[in-house]
């Protein structure tokens, strides 16, 4: 098991001293599927956030581009930072026409970014009342893949948006009856986020834990998330094993086909005084992970 750390701080990493706040964002990073490139954005108060490229196997840092400059998603895709589709999923938009274009029993949804751009179109059924926001889950690159979580009264259902029959209809990949959920799930809703393997053969819901199989459409395998209090999830570039983070900041590796345990990465050490780990990412190469110490006294970090 490796882990890699410097410091957020001039001498380490070239960042302001001057700063009297900074952080690094649980949901800013963004891991290359290869696992030898992590980007991720660092917040200043009163500076504009960067993003910084970190090679991951030294630790050394490469680039440097200010958050929101021009040029900035072409250098993320150039360094195959794909995963960047966790920020840009931010402005993605999912909705139903409703009446407006009445076909009896279905209804048009459309997923849209920046809320002017058409990502996909397709009839879904109707019913009387949605319980949820549908939810996006989204692969941009080959093979592309825009799945749509749907909560329709008490079932749960995910849908391909771009696998649609002759009449438009969306294929039904998963579905669930929530009607004997416990009151978490329940409360929360159903496949509140979701991993697409990077073959888009499979998808990881959470926080129930299931493994759909895309091409035949059915459930494969269940993790018990609720025993180990399970976070952040990544496949393995060849889209064969699946790292599971867990609360107590472990990792474990499973095979996608059979759900059979593979073996457990450690919890990363700790380190003396204030500094603890607030969030571990696992790393495509199922060996690797990227690790967040925060002090928050002293208002440093070490990754």
């Amino acid at each position: 098991m490796k882990f890699f750390l410097f410091c957020l701080g001039a001498i380490g990493a070239g960042l302001p001293l001057h700063s009297a706040a900074q952080y690094v964002g649980r949901d800013d990073v963004f891991p290359d599927r290869a696992g030898k490139v992590i980007a991720f954005k660092a917040t200043y108060s009163g500076t504009t956030d960067t993003v910084y490229f970190v090679d991951v196997a030294t630790g050394v840092i490469t680039e440097r581009v200010a958050d929101g400059s021009f040029g900035l998603e072409f250098k993320m895709l150039k360094a195959k930072v794909l995963n960047r589709e966790k920020e840009m999923m931010k402005s993605l938009t999912a909705f139903s026409t409703f009446a407006f274009f009445d076909r009896g029993n279905v209804d048009r949804y459309f997923v849209r970014w920046k809320k002017d751009s058409t990502v996909a179109s397709a009839w879904l059924p109707k019913v009387e009342r949605h319980t949820h926001d549908p939810k996006i889950f989204i692969k941009y690159d080959n093979p592309r893949k825009v799945l749509l979580g749907v909560r329709l009264n008490r079932d749960a259902m995910l849908y391909d948006m771009l696998d649609t029959t002759a009449q438009g209809m969306a294929r039904l990949l998963y579905s669930k009856d929530l009607s004997k959920a416990d009151y978490q799930e329940f409360d929360h809703g159903h496949m509140q986020q979701a991993v697409i393997s990077p073959t888009g053969g499979h998808i990881f819901t959470m926080p129930d834990g299931t493994m759909i199989d895309l091409v035949k459409g059915k459930k494969i395998w269940d993790f018990n998330y609720k025993k180990t209090g399970s976070s952040d999830v990544v496949f393995s570039k060849d889209g064969t094993h699946i790292a599971i983070e867990h609360q107590d900041k472990s990792v474990t590796v499973y095979d996608v086909q059979k759900g059979k345990r593979l073996y457990k990465i450690p919890a990363p050490p700790m380190f003396p005084g204030e500094l603890k780990v607030e969030h571990l990412l696992p790393l495509p190469d199922m060996q690797t992970c990227f690790v967040f110490y925060m002090d928050f006294k002293k208002r440093s970090a070490k990754v």
